[in-house]
């Protein structure tokens, strides 16, 4: 049966040729990676003072498991005082027999040339290049072997996804120790910059000014958290965000698993020309206006059809988002991403979690994409019903639904507060903010938190129902 997924006779004996490529590199990669471990622990043996300089190194920084013993027993003789071969041999587990251990033992006494303590940095970043190297040709012959075995390009992805998210993981820029002195250039530089280009706002603008301005813009590493109640107004808020960001040329991603694409391009262009979806775009019967109206729509739909927004489909997990976020950023320079909402994400495959944490670890991935990719993340987020039971219908952080300690993870927590909602539900709620009533037409922003600036700021915006718009509210009323 013909699955629409092969490769022809050439591509096969392409991919055997590259595999036996990369295959005897890794061999002889494996082979100075044994060598350097040699003069590694050869030298920290003789000399324990040098551990000092091979704090970064662990046992899975090792070619194999009797190196790994070996070091985490040079690790535990050192910090009792007594180093030499012998003792070291002799911490190691029970499972290596005496006769190993005598071998291992000789092994390490004939290396040759111990180190001087000046080329210890060398060997350590030797011994930890060597272990992420072996590791990503690992998962490169892995990636190519299921390329021959897999029957479907489904398939094929996800061992795809896998791989990236190991290499990105293993590239040791986000997990490595270093000294504040290694990144003071980087923030004398940004200094620099922002003293010949003063800006009130950096970052990406939203283009709601007086939320830029509590904000202070949003950062490509900011994890940002949008939580409402329904009909709040959220899924708006977002999407004029991502139709300002991808308007000024920055490239992003969507992911709506309560919208399709065809109804995420619906709603942003209605929204934009000013028609009601329910009441005119369904029915084709214009309320009010002339056939300009329509042409504007057309417009429109041609204009957002233009502009850089990726729409993923709602299957992504939370890993594979990770792996993908990373291929577009390399691919497409993908400066954003917006989920709308976080608690309907699927949970990772074979996931068995509560909701509570199942939400807590769904949080934690998409923080890391802002965290480690930095592509700055903002994720809607259901509230509980908590909200509808205080007075004042004021959302606060323990509102998130199930958030575990996702709250944790945001840089910034907005909450979305509409007087009229409530208004027109017959509910008692917050009628004036700052002594002022808080108008019909109006949704306020509550700052939470702000990990950036100052927290548990107000911002008034103005906001139609009628054509799902949000914009500035001086500029609207």
């Amino acid at each position: 049966m013909d699955n629409g997924y092969s490769i022809s006779a050439a591509q096969a004996s392409d991919i055997y040729n590259r595999l036996e490529f990369i295959s005897s590199d890794k061999t002889r990669l494996i082979g100075e990676w044994i060598n350097d471990s040699k003069q590694l622990l050869a030298a920290c043996i003789s000399n324990p003072a040098l551990l000092d300089d091979a704090y970064m190194v662990t046992a899975e920084h090792m070619p194999n498991e009797h190196f790994g013993a070996a070091w985490d027993a040079l690790l535990q003789a050192s910090a009792n005082g007594a180093v030499d071969l012998r003792s070291v041999m002799d911490r190691m587990p029970e499972k290596y027999s005496p006769s190993f251990r005598h071998s291992l033992m000789v092994d390490l006494a004939v290396t040759e040339a111990v180190p001087l303590p000046s080329m210890m940095q060398e060997y350590v970043a030797r011994v930890l290049n060597a272990k992420r190297r072996a590791t990503n040709l690992g998962v490169s012959i892995q990636l190519i072997h299921e390329s021959l075995r897999s029957h479907d390009s489904e398939s094929l992805t996800l061992a795809e996804n896998n791989v990236i998210e190991t290499l990105v993981g293993n590239s040791g820029e986000h997990n490595q120790a270093v000294w504040l002195s290694e990144i003071a250039d980087d923030i004398l530089d940004e200094l620099e910059y922002n003293i010949e280009n003063p800006a009130d706002i950096r970052g990406l603008e939203t283009g709601l000014t007086d939320l830029d301005r509590a904000l202070g813009g949003l950062e490509r590493h900011n994890y940002v958290i949008v939580g409402a109640r329904p009909s709040m107004g959220k899924s708006t808020l977002v999407f004029e965000m991502a139709k300002r960001w991808a308007r000024s040329g920055r490239p992003g991603m969507m992911l709506t698993t309560e919208t399709s694409r065809r109804m995420l391009l619906i709603r942003m262009a209605c929204s934009e020309a000013r028609i009601n979806y329910q009441r005119e775009f369904k029915t084709g019967k214009l309320l009010h206006g002339g056939r300009e109206r329509w042409d504007r729509l057309r417009e429109v739909v041609n204009e957002l059809a233009r502009l850089p927004i990726l729409h993923l489909p709602a299957t992504h997990t939370p890993s594979s988002l990770y792996a993908l976020a990373h291929r577009m950023k390399r691919v497409h320079g993908i400066e954003w991403f917006v989920v709308d909402t976080l608690n309907l994400v699927p949970n990772e495959s074979g996931s068995r979690d509560d909701e509570r944490i199942s939400i807590t670890r769904k949080s934690a991935r998409l923080a890391q994409i802002a965290h480690e990719l930095e592509i700055l993340t903002v994720v809607t987020w259901q509230l509980n019903r908590n909200v509808e039971q205080r007075s004042d219908k004021v959302p606060i952080m323990s509102d998130l639904r199930e958030s575990g300690a996702g709250e944790e993870h945001g840089d910034a927590i907005l909450f979305l507060y509409r007087a009229e909602y409530y208004r027109r539900m017959g509910m008692q709620c917050k009628e004036k903010l700052a002594g002022e009533r808080i108008g019909e037409n109006e949704v306020d922003i509550i700052i939470a938190k702000n990990r950036d600036g100052a927290p548990s700021r107000w911002v008034r915006l103005y906001f139609d129902q009628q054509y799902a718009r949000i914009g500035n509210l001086c500029q609207e009323s």
